[in-house]
Formats: C-alpha cells, structure tokens, sequence
C-alpha cells in the first residue's frame, strides 16, 4: 500500500465551490469504493489537499485521472510513500471543509495561509492525523 498527498489549486470560483465539491466528492467515492482507494479531501481558501491511500496500481491510475481534471491545477505532489496500513481505511473519501483547527494549526506552524506544500514530514503528518480526528462533513445524501 501507498498513501500519497497532492496540493492544487480550484478553478472555479468560490461563491460556486459547493457544487463542485459535492460533484468531486461523487465522483471520487464512486471510483475509490471500486478501487479499494481511501482518503481524505480537505478544501479552504481556494486550496485542495487531498491525501489517498491505496495499491501503487490504482493510486497512479487516480492520479492520471486527477491530472487532467479541469476542476483544478498546479497540482503538487507532498507526500508518496509506502505504508503498512491506511489511516482513513474507515472513509472512500472523507471531506473537511476550512476548519478553525486547521488554521490554528498552521498558525503555530507559523503560517497564516493555508500552505500544506511548506510543511515537513513530521508536520504533514500531524496535519493528516487532525483531518482524521475531525468530524467528516458530508455534501451529498
């Protein structure tokens, strides 16, 4: 197994991001369950990270997929390495939305911009294991 993490940027505008979040979140739950892929999606500021977790195969054929995806660009790969077992095994796609932990979190990070890109190891990390201790937040029934 493999778990990698991505930083993009929407293209789309902000007054509209809700619908396009719910048509991303569809897509992405429908194409994970079939591929036994795992993840989180977390959105603010006009920002996306999204971690995944799943077989090297798959996550490369998602990533494909992601690549030529108009919702999005300056997609930034921050993490790709092996694991022994997924963390958000409980979740096809789990979605956070801005939450005000995140933003504490960055701040004592020292940054005041949602920036998943200038973390280190460690710090990502504990990044992925706040979206994990957060509520998911559902925008499709």
């Amino acid at each position: 197994m493999r778990r990698l993490c991505y930083v993009s940027q929407a293209n789309f505008p902000l007054p509209q991001h809700h619908h396009h979040l719910t048509d991303i979140l569809t897509e992405a739950r429908d194409f994970n369950v079939r591929h036994h892929i795992q993840g989180v999606l977390y959105f603010a500021d006009g920002r996306f990270l999204q971690c995944l977790e799943g077989l090297a195969d798959d996550l490369e054929r998602l990533v494909t997929r992601l690549q030529g995806d108009p919702r999005h660009h300056s997609m930034q790969m921050i993490m790709n390495q092996p694991i022994n077992g997924a963390i958000f095994a409980a979740w096809s796609m789990k979605f956070v939305s801005r939450h005000h932990r995140v933003k504490q979190f960055f701040q004592q990070q020292g940054h005041t911009i949602f920036c998943p890109e200038l973390l280190n190891k460690s710090q990502l990390a504990q990044l992925l294991e706040l979206l994990y201790q957060l509520e998911a937040q559902n925008l499709v029934a």
